[in-house]
């Protein structure tokens, strides 16, 4: 392609050029103007490879409204050739928000480094459990429970994870199992071992879970679930942060 026009320098150096393309190349530095690029724009400083924006700007690099195929594309870089550096020692040193409300902090402040997170995570391995079983009685001896997990948002989670149910004597605080339960015969999902008072189960894809629970003792226990503190599948893996605690009676 050849220069239709060019602007020089008394020296000979090309300020900038138009070529039969239409491509507009301009070479040293932009003063205080306004300056709008359209169609298929190319910045750089040849010398560093660089763009650098020097200017008092109070909104910084700003994209209007339009059809976007992606914002940044960074696919061509290498590992280490991506990084976002932000400043040192500041209590603010990177915040994503949308208007005021603040999603995500970068501190940098110096021996208190941190990321926080404003909004809730919505994650299939963070989990809220709701489980239930109804009482067997009239001397029956079986019941069946369910379970339930969701995430933060109060939705059906969408991944099969493995957790840990456990019947204790206790309804609130520390676990105290009750061995004389079995778990067997799961409905929904599947029992990966167990043991008196508790049992390991994966959920199905929707982090439902189903069996029966067998007691031949007449007592209330309280039925919960936790997390699975040990598990070979961690594909599988879930932290349970919480869930309730149902009272389960076998009586005459």
């Amino acid at each position: 392609m050849a220069d239709i026009f060019s602007l020089k320098t008394s020296a000979g150096s090309t300020l900038f050029s138009v070529d039969d393309a239409g491509n507009l190349t301009m070479t040293g530095d932009v003063g205080a103007v306004d300056l709008t690029l359209s169609g298929n724009t190319v910045i750089g400083d040849a010398a560093t490879d660089t763009v650098s924006i020097n200017a008092d700007l109070t909104t910084g690099l700003k994209w209007d409204a339009g059809t976007y195929t992606y914002l940044l594309d960074a696919s061509a870089m290498t590992t280490g050739q991506a990084d976002v550096i932000i400043g040192d020692n500041l209590a603010e040193a990177l915040v994503v928000r949308e208007s005021t409300n603040a999603y995500l902090t970068f501190v940098t402040t110096n021996s208190a480094e941190a990321v926080k997170i404003h909004k809730t995570i919505l994650s299939d391995m963070f989990a809220v459990a709701t489980v239930a079983a109804a009482d067997a009685t009239g001397g029956a001896t079986t019941t069946t429970m369910t379970l339930q997990l969701r995430d933060l948002a109060n939705a059906s989670i969408s991944t099969a994870r493995r957790v840990m149910v456990v019947l204790s004597t206790e309804e609130n605080g520390p676990v105290a199992l009750d061995t004389s339960v079995t778990f067997s015969a799961a409905t929904t999902g599947s029992l990966v071992s167990s043991g008196g008072g508790w049992a390991i189960v994966d959920t199905d894809a929707t982090g439902a879970f189903g069996c029966t629970l067998t007691n031949a003792t007449d007592e209330t226990l309280y039925l919960r679930c936790v997390g699975a503190e040990v598990t070979t599948s961690t594909s599988k893996a879930c932290v349970v942060l919480g869930s309730n605690s149902d009272a389960v009676a076998w009586s005459a």
